[in-house]
């Protein structure tokens, strides 16, 4: 994304890699075991069933897809190939994580009966980035589903299955944010099957 194509096929070259320009040779080349799908989710439905169609696992970044309805297609897919799928939520590797979630699973701390956590970014939007219609209708939301999610899935990983939500979201900051309507301030209330409350 951003790439020239003379820059998209240094880049490639500097990996070892090649440059195609259309994403279904990499899909239906047999050699290829697994397909990681870094596009936005608007565009990510298509590859992802494609390449579960043609056997392939799938590594795709967040937020999958944009409506619940793609994501339910995508499950069943999976399901019914046996291919495995997985969302990358980095921050279920970072060790402090995964030290607090041993320690829930071992009851070393017992078990939790709230989990709050704050997710901030840190001096704003990424540089050059400014709020847009066309951002919003391929992410499906702002800042609380690009970014929050990290936050939902690491409380349902720690907490287990959600049992309700309750979740706002609004263009609180920046001036091309309140201009589109795009969140830059949200919240998540989660209440487990097991009675616990996560908050984000």
């Amino acid at each position: 994304e951003g790439f020239t194509e003379a820059r998209a096929r240094e880049y490639a070259a500097n990996l070892g890699a090649s440059y195609l320009e259309d994403w279904r040779q990499v899909v239906q080349d047999p050699e290829v075991d697994i397909i990681s799908v870094m596009v936005e989710p608007a565009a990510a439905y298509p590859v992802i069933m494609e390449a579960i169609a043609s056997g392939k696992h799938v590594l795709c970044d967040k937020p999958m897809v944009k409506s619940p309805e793609e994501a339910e297609n995508i499950r069943r897919a999976v399901a019914e190939s046996g291919v495995q799928l997985m969302v990358f939520f980095w921050a279920r590797y970072l060790p402090p994580f995964r030290d607090l979630r041993r320690q829930v699973a071992e009851g070393v701390i017992g078990r939790p009966v709230a989990a709050s956590m704050e997710f901030i970014m840190v001096n704003g939007p990424l540089d050059g980035f400014t709020a847009s219609a066309e951002y919003l209708q391929g992410y499906g939301g702002g800042e609380l589903v690009t970014f929050g999610c990290y936050g939902v899935d690491y409380l349902c990983w720690l907490l287990g299955e959600p049992h309700a939500l309750q979740a706002g979201a609004f263009p609180y900051f920046y001036p091309d944010y309140q201009a589109v309507g795009m969140d830059s301030l949200g919240f998540v209330g989660i209440e487990f099957k097991d009675g616990s409350i996560g908050n984000l």
